[in-house]
């Protein structure tokens, strides 16, 4: 097996530009344009890269965590890039049924508010701090 975390951390903003492996199939592409990092594997006969987001949002160790979950995967005879698409494609659906969820209660509540609601900003908290957490767009779905 191939040596793991290669550089430490603080070797990391050091390292010239071009891609660097990390080992177990962990690289980290630098450029002058925002640095990313990426699992490489190979999965039924194709070499396939999946990103794991920019050094400015994803630290280290947190990258090595997600690359031992994508090994874990491919020794489970899973491919990481559709085991993640799947993923989202089940949050996706969890956040439309909240989403659809919360402006059902609205609606049901709106004919007690005054104003129809607009006046009381009994939406806004919802607006302001769940949809946004969701994803959505909420003066395209829905005005208050």
């Amino acid at each position: 097996m191939r040596a793991l975390n290669r550089p430490p951390a603080t070797a990391i903003k050091s390292l010239p530009l071009g891609k660097h492996c990390d080992g177990g199939g962990l690289w980290l592409n630098k450029r002058n344009a925002g640095s990313s990092w990426f699992f490489r594997y190979t999965f039924a006969g194709d070499r396939r890269e999946m990103g794991l987001g920019s050094v400015q949002k994803v630290g280290l160790r947190q990258t090595r965590d997600l690359a031992e979950k994508c090994r874990s995967r491919l020794s489970d005879g899973l491919d990481p890039i559709k085991q993640r698409d799947k993923q989202l494609r089940e949050q996706s659906k969890l956040d439309t049924m909240l989403k659809t969820i919360a402006l059902q209660a609205f609606e049901s509540k709106k004919a007690e508010l005054l104003g129809n609601g607009v006046i009381g900003r009994w939406f806004t908290p919802i607006g302001l701090h769940v949809i946004p957490k969701l994803g959505i767009n909420r003066r395209r779905d829905h005005s208050t």
